[in-house]
């Protein structure tokens, strides 16, 4: 009788489960990244006067002024009827139980302000407000956001986001600086989907009657 040969061990299988190891903890990326909560410093380029100083009234927090101004950049439309415009400014204000914080005249005005300055520079150029952005990150995380204004020009494009920054002329700069992380995000995520060139990154200051071009300074 054949006694059989050892079997190398090494060659066994392991019984289902027998190598398993219990991982320890471990970080993940978040699923959702929305553009505001990325950090970076920015330096300021430009500071552009566009318009008048609004006035303000009233005890608005500034989200709800923040909110008002958004909603209404992104209705407003310099060839509605003046009376439909004043409407509008009126019934964004009332609805976020504000009425006397903003002059709805000098919410026209701004936005005209704004039309004005965008027409001159980018003559001919489409607007897109309120644009959804999408992106696939690197670590598997989703960039999901809005941008306030999107700028589509011939030789590339601009984003504008709107603040509502009370302040004097360092405060205002001071603030602006803090969105360049942001605006970068934004700019990334269209040049990527529309494969233009991102030429320019602007906080419009409403309140202030101006616009400020930022660049991120890299970390």
């Amino acid at each position: 009788v054949r006694t059989p040969a050892p079997v190398d061990s090494a060659n066994i299988a392991p019984e289902p489960g027998e190598d398993y190891t219990i991982p320890g903890p471990r970080q993940y990326p978040p699923a959702r990244v929305s553009p505001s909560s990325i950090e970076g410093l920015g330096k300021v380029l430009e500071q552009i006067p566009i318009g008048s100083r609004m006035t303000l009234g009233g005890k608005a927090e500034p989200i709800q002024l923040g909110e008002v101004l958004h909603t209404f950049f992104a209705a407003d439309r310099s060839d509605f009827r003046h009376q439909d415009r004043l409407s509008i400014a009126e019934s964004i204000l009332s609805r976020w139980g504000i009425p006397d914080a903003l002059k709805p005249m000098e919410m026209i005005a701004a936005s005209d302000a704004l039309l004005n300055w965008i027409s001159k520079r980018w003559p001919g150029a489409e607007l897109h407000r309120e644009w959804p952005i999408w992106q696939r990150l690197a670590d598997g995380s989703m960039l999901a956001g809005q941008a306030d204004l999107v700028v589509i020009a011939d030789d590339g494009f601009v984003v504008i986001d709107h603040k509502a920054l009370p302040g004097n002329h360092e405060q205002v700069v001071g603030h602006a600086k803090g969105y360049a992380g942001q605006l970068t995000a934004y700019g990334e995520a269209i040049a990527k989907a529309t494969e233009k060139n991102c030429i320019g990154l602007f906080i419009h200051m409403p309140i202030s009657g101006q616009a400020l071009s930022l660049t991120r300074i890299e970390d």
